[in-house]
């Protein structure tokens, strides 16, 4: 629009060269002074409307917005905010590293570092101070909290939302839709599936494999090398110990402690206030209520159903379709045969063998060692002492007492409110009437 005259005329190409030749003095230097671990390339592009920026080989860069102090490494081949009037916020002292792909309208908080290598999908907010490794994979849409660290090599799938102060080893694998509350720690190498809800302050261990659907309450831990199925629910401060496994449909309730080496069928429901104990096997399709105790090492079958408050000793063995009443204490060694019904308040000693099919009332006491043979039924009220041996097919009325050491045969029937005394022996076959002392004495034989 205005004239140019001689001496304007030949500066002008003089200036455009000095400015060419200083630009590339900087660039040099900056190649020469960069910091440890950064690119070469580095793009030199104004916040304000004006020329572009210079941008590496193969690169392209339009309407980024840079803060003061910001390092954006522009690699060969690097793809950054590219679209006419898409604008990338890329806040104070942010730093991208090469290689990186960011995608549309993604907005990169304050102090964040993006490691090399990393994509991250459209529509991505993440939060100020969050610290992503190298060759990190973040889904469109995913939304990451103030002050998050996600190590090297993790992939976070689509529409996940990761609370603030968020911790996530390296390799973790998260799957679409997931929601990881605040606070959470994640360790190296865990995988989880989609649809996965997290609450907040849950620490994860290593090596952990969680299924898709599952929920997993405010401050539970879960230990080293777990695995967990599909649709499990986890309440809240549960704690699992190293090396669990929980089957598919499991339900934990809240505050329970699972210990190390725990394998958890499938559709099992665990109550609340549950305390399970290392190396314990629990089948499918297994109910425990509330409150209850179960030992280490024990082995408890299929379709079993624990009443609330129950107490399982140490090293049990109890067999599928199993019921055992609430508040029942049951002692260390016991094993429990398949199909058996003990009652409510039922106190079985330790070193029991409880055989299949039997029912033990409500309120009974046998003793520790006892022997109680296939298909028995014990009525309610009865007291068997210590060391007993008692048949199988036997008929045992309610209110009973039958001392320590007594050995009864197979086929016996014993009427209600009987008292049989300590180191008797009933035959087999015997029919004790009610109310009968006839075998009251210590030592007496009957045939």
């Amino acid at each position: 629009m205005f004239p140019i005259n001689k001496l304007e005329s030949a500066l002008y190409p003089n200036i455009l060269a000095n400015i060419a030749a200083a630009s590339a003095l900087v660039i040099f230097w900056l190649g020469l002074n960069k910091p440890s671990g950064y690119p070469l390339k580095y793009a030199l592009c104004s916040p304000i409307e004006g020329p572009p920026g210079i941008v590496g080989v193969g690169s392209s860069i339009s309407d980024v917005g840079v803060g003061v102090g910001d390092v954006v490494g522009v690699g060969f081949g690097d793809v950054v905010d590219v679209g006419v009037g898409v604008v990338v916020g890329v806040g104070f002292g942010d730093v991208v590293g090469s290689g990186d792909v960011v995608g549309f309208g993604d907005v990169v908080g304050d102090g964040d570092v993006v490691g090399f290598g990393d994509v991250v999908g459209s529509g991505v907010v993440v939060g100020s101070g969050v610290v992503v490794g190298s060759g990190v994979v973040v889904g469109s849409g995913d939304v990451v909290g103030f002050g998050d660290v996600v190590g090297d090599g993790d992939v976070v799938g689509f529409g996940d939302v990761v609370g603030s102060g968020v911790v996530v080893g390296s390799g973790v694998v998260v799957g679409s839709g997931d929601v990881v509350g605040s606070g959470v720690v994640v360790g190296s190498g865990v995988v989880v599936g989609s649809g996965v809800v997290v609450g907040s302050g849950v620490v994860v261990g290593s090596g952990v494999v969680v299924g898709s659907g599952v929920v997993v309450g405010s401050g539970v831990v879960v230990g080293s090398g777990v695995v967990v199925g599909s649709g499990v629910v986890v309440g809240s401060g549960v704690v699992v110990g190293s090396g669990v496994v929980v089957g598919s449909g499991v339900v934990v309730g809240s505050g329970d402690a699972v210990g190390s080496g725990v394998v958890v069928g499938s559709g099992v429901v665990v109550g609340s206030g549950d305390a399970v104990g290392s190396g314990v096997v629990v089948g499918s399709g297994v109910v425990v209520g509330s409150g209850d105790v179960v030992g280490v090492g024990d082995v408890v079958g299929s379709g079993v159903v624990v009443g609330s408050g129950v107490v399982v000793g140490v090293g049990d063995v109890v067999g599928s379709g199993v019921v055992v009443g609430s508040g029942d204490a049951v002692g260390s060694g016991v094993v429990v045969g398949s199909g058996v019904v003990v009652g409510s308040g039922d106190v079985v000693g330790s070193g029991d063998v409880v055989g299949s099919g039997d029912v033990v009332g409500s309120g009974d006491v046998v003793g520790s060692g006892d022997v109680v043979g296939s298909g028995d039924v014990v009525g309610s009220g009865v007291v068997v002492g210590s060391g007993d041996v008692v048949g199988s097919g036997d008929v045992v009325g309610s209110g009973d007492v039958v001392g320590s050491g007594d050995v009864v045969g197979s086929g016996d029937v014993v009427g209600s409110g009987d008292v049989v005394g300590s180191g008797d022996v009933v035959g087999s076959g015997d029919v004790v009437g009610s109310g009968s002392p006839a075998i009251s004495g210590s030592g007496c034989i009957t045939t």
